[in-house]
């Protein structure tokens, strides 16, 4: 949390900043944060203290649940600094509007979600290895970022295999190109996350049940 903090510090330490281009910048930044929170909050107990956890709860559920919702707010906590540290010290170009606002946390709300869903699925109790739930972690940070590369490079044949990566790149250059999406293709690039954050959990949710966790 402190390391996003002092980022953002670092970020606009230079102004006055484009508004749409730096809510860009940080909403990339905290994905990576709200990925090593959450894996951080996931292999925070041990599995003894784990399994007394959730007896005590009565429900697995309701622990990882509670897991999630502990870094959902924690990570909506950081969007909200996201968005209002550059307005109040004065840090962009031109003043903000309520949509840049708008836009700009649910942006950030969205790839942190994602986040936390990429973690979730390379959590400890799933990948036991360390260096190999990192790399999972980092190898599908990547591809994310490098989805507009990949349909570049790929034939066009095979280029729509591009829409079951991580939808992080389609974010990051609606905000970039703010003005050369319509409102529509705003609207749709903001809500993709959603759904495909929710998929990877209930992923996720399967693979644990079947390892009995």
């Amino acid at each position: 949390m402190f390391t996003f903090l002092i980022c953002l510090c670092l970020f606009y330490t230079y102004a006055p900043n484009p508004i749409m281009g730096s809510y860009a910048a940080t909403s990339m930044l905290l994905l990576l944060i709200s990925s090593w929170l959450a894996y951080s909050f996931f292999a925070s107990q041990e599995r003894v203290q784990e399994q007394i956890t959730i007896l005590r709860l009565g429900s697995a559920k309701k622990y990882y649940a509670g897991v999630l919702c502990s870094v959902f707010l924690l990570t909506a906590l950081l969007a909200l600094c996201s968005i209002l540290y550059p307005i109040v010290f004065d840090k962009f170009d031109e003043p903000a509007t309520w949509e840049h606002v708008t836009v700009g946390f649910v942006a950030h709300l969205s790839l942190a979600i994602l986040g936390i869903a990429i973690a979730a699925l390379f959590n400890s109790r799933l990948v036991m290895k360390m260096s190999y739930a990192i790399g999972g972690i980092l190898a599908m940070l990547a591809i994310s970022f490098s989805q507009g590369k990949l349909v570049d490079i790929l034939p066009p044949g095979i280029q729509w295999m591009t829409w079951v990566l991580p939808p992080a790149f389609p974010t990051m250059d609606m905000l970039m190109n703010y003005e050369e999406y319509s409102v529509l293709g705003r609207i749709g690039v903001l809500v993709l996350p959603f759904p495909y954050s929710t998929g990877l959990l209930a992923i996720c949710w399967q693979w644990m049940k079947r390892k009995d966790l």
